[in-house]
């Protein structure tokens, strides 16, 4: 049913469905359902929509009648399934398909409720009434976002309009509540950790890697001997007589400090002189000329290590933006009490831009906001500041008070001037001229 006032007046839109023409029977049967409807006969204007139905069951103005006097019943179910009919009969039914919106809105079936307020805005996309009943169908669904666009798209249409003015801003409150429902249900961002992240220690394989196996020279007509698990460091020469399996050889440095004669840099003793009529000593084999058949085993050269990644540089600490929001309070304060209102209006913006969950930002900003006259914005930051903290009194006083004045503006004073009409008081007007008495006329 159409609603053009809070007070849920019902008010029907002249707008005829484009179907065939009924028959004059049916016509005729409806006509007499209206005629008993007028006269408060409920259950008599069901009856003649009934027999109207029966002569044209596609008589869909006859189905939306009985949905309306469903409502005025109060059986909001049949109302809506009334409507229904009437809007499968003719699919450009505007008014079927505002009242099954309302209707199903106030049966409970919300999803029902937001098609069909969503085919007639097709239909009648500028009609701000059913934008509202859209909105609150998609607040009843739980779908905010969608919701505060219908509402806003209603304050847009209908902010125009004088008689509007409460549930404007009615509209707006609810907006107010829906985001900081929003709000409150997104989740807070962690600030960034000042240390910097703990950078594991390489693995051993990835530190050392691998060196290439190197082959080894095998003489003609000789077993292969396997490669040393460990690369030796020099030529390692096995005695004659047997051949052993090779074993590492440590690192030269070490042979080197173990054996300082090795070293060449090292100073050594003097050889000794052999007596008189001694032996000659017996020479050594030169380890330069090995004998044939024996394996030479290459040593790797040394293979160079990466060297180990420098670790990153620690990251700048994150500034937490709870406390640039409050020193902007601060700023707005003092702006505030310099009567710079403009910079403290900026500054109140920057505190809740930085921390939108701060109940208190938003009360100094709704607080300038009255201060400054714009109460439509100073509800919202109340209506704010109360869904984040319902402790707030004072913002429930605030709004009360703001909601009194808005109203007070809308009304005419009584000491408004009026037209008047100057006369003059019988005591200022001028007294009639006498008038001469009448001469007697004369007797026939």
């Amino acid at each position: 049913m159409r609603i053009l006032a809070p007070c849920a007046a019902i008010a029907l839109i002249a707008a005829a469905p484009a179907h065939g023409e009924p028959s004059a029977e049916a016509r005729s049967r409806k006509a007499a359902g209206d005629a008993r409807r007028a006269a408060g006969d409920a259950a008599g204007a069901l009856d003649a929509y009934r027999d109207a139905l029966g002569a044209d069951g596609g008589y869909a103005e006859a189905h939306e009648a009985m949905g309306e006097v469903w409502f005025e019943e109060k059986n909001y179910s049949e109302a809506a399934q009334a409507f229904s009919r009437a809007v499968d009969i003719d699919d450009g039914y505007a008014l079927a398909w505002y009242n099954l919106g309302f209707a199903a809105r106030h049966a409970g079936d919300l999803t029902r409720s937001r098609d069909a307020y969503a085919r007639y805005l097709r239909l009648r996309p500028e009609d701000p009434d059913a934008h509202y009943g859209l909105a609150e169908a998609l607040r009843g669904l739980g779908d905010r976002a969608a919701a505060i666009a219908a509402f806003e798209t209603f304050v847009g249409l209908a902010q125009v309009k004088p008689d509007e003015e409460k549930r404007v801003a009615r509209a707006r409150e609810i907006v107010a509540q829906l985001r900081a429902e929003e709000l409150a249900a997104s989740p807070v961002a962690a600030p960034i950790a000042s240390a910097p992240a703990a950078i594991p220690a390489p693995s051993p394989a990835a530190a050392e890697p691998p060196s290439a196996a190197v082959p080894a020279i095998v003489a003609p007509g000789t077993t292969p001997i396997p490669a040393a698990t460990a690369a030796p460091a020099a030529i390692a020469i096995p005695p004659p007589t047997a051949i052993p399996a090779p074993t590492p050889v440590p690192n030269p440095t070490a042979v080197a400090a173990a054996n300082p004669a090795a070293d060449p840099a090292t100073p050594q003793p003097p050889a000794p002189v052999p007596a008189a009529g001694a032996p000659a000593p017996a020479e050594s084999p030169t380890p330069s000329a090995p004998p044939s058949g024996i394996p030479i085993v290459i040593a790797p050269a040394p293979v160079a290590m990466p060297a180990a990644n420098p670790p990153p540089a620690p990251r700048t600490a994150a500034v937490d933006p709870r406390v640039s929001a409050q020193a902007k309070l601060r700023l707005g304060d003092s702006l505030a009490a310099a009567n710079d209102t403009r910079l403290a209006l900026f500054a109140y913006q920057d505190a809740v831009n930085l921390d939108p969950r701060s109940a208190e930002a938003r009360m100094r900003l709704a607080g300038l906001y009255a201060r400054m006259e714009r109460l439509e914005q100073a509800i919202d930051q109340w209506a704010f500041a109360l869904a984040l903290d319902p402790s707030r009194e004072e913002a429930r006083r605030n709004i009360e008070s703001a909601r009194a004045t808005l109203e007070a503006r809308a009304r005419p004073p009584d000491e408004a001037p009026r037209i008047r009409i100057y006369r003059l008081t019988p005591e200022a007007q001028p007294e009639p001229a006498p008038q001469a008495p009448a001469a007697p006329q004369p007797r026939p």
